[in-house]
């Protein structure tokens, strides 16, 4: 049998094996976990908010800004140095936040910014929020 013949029955004996066999199913991504819900968030202070609670739901107060969550006023105006939190909205983002800072009580799935939704984070923050219910707290300059 020479070479080309041998190349032939190869091949066909290779096509024979793929006739009728079906490629398995594609791997859907797991569901991603469902958003919290206030009663069932542990309330933590801002400056408790620690990489070991990731996944956990949570509630926590701040001077909200866009994207980011500050402890308080001070740490705003020191923005470059303070320990921040990136607010990832699930739904519209409250127009308020848009103009000016606003003290918030937020309510999420925290995460670490250094997972697949890190490029979702913003300036800098280690710790992100998946934020499924943000109240806006009145103030004496509201």
């Amino acid at each position: 049998m020479n070479a080309r013949a041998l190349a032939a029955l190869l091949l066909a004996a290779a096509l024979a094996g793929c006739v009728g066999k079906t490629p398995p199913p594609p791997v859907a991504p797991p569901a991603p976990p469902p958003l919290c819900k206030a009663s069932e968030a542990a309330a933590v202070a801002f400056k408790d908010v620690q990489p070991a609670l990731a996944g956990k739901c949570v509630k926590t107060r701040g001077l909200a800004m866009r994207s980011l969550l500050y402890e308080n006023g001070e740490a705003y105006a020191r923005r470059q140095r303070a320990p921040m939190l990136a607010l990832l909205w699930q739904t519209q983002e409250p127009a308020a936040l848009k103009t000016h800072p606003q003290f918030v009580e937020v309510t999420g799935r925290l995460f670490s910014c250094m997972t697949e939704k890190s490029r979702r984070c913003a300036m800098g923050a280690s710790l992100g929020i998946e934020v499924a219910d943000v109240k806006i707290i009145p103030t004496a300059m509201d």
